[in-house]
């Protein structure tokens, strides 16, 4: 989840990420894709929930990526 402090201190407040460039999938369809791109590529993908974007269908829907962050993948 992104987060990041208020101006007043009072918390956190969530923030929208970018993700128009990511592609939307239903949970199915994006477990698939992360299998086979684990398989393509060598390196581990991670189908994970977004909380900020909904398929058409108003279902919430999955992007596919990295598991750990690129630091953590080269080391």
């Amino acid at each position: 989840m992104a987060t990041s402090k208020s101006r007043r201190g009072r918390g956190k407040k969530r923030r929208a990420r970018a993700c128009g460039s990511k592609v939307a999938y239903a949970k199915e369809a994006a477990i698939a894709t992360a299998v086979a791109l684990t398989k393509k590529a060598g390196v581990r993908f991670n189908a994970y929930k977004c909380p900020f974007c909904h398929l058409p269908s108003g279902a919430c829907a999955w992007h596919v990526g990295h598991q750990a962050t690129p630091r953590r993948r080269l080391s």
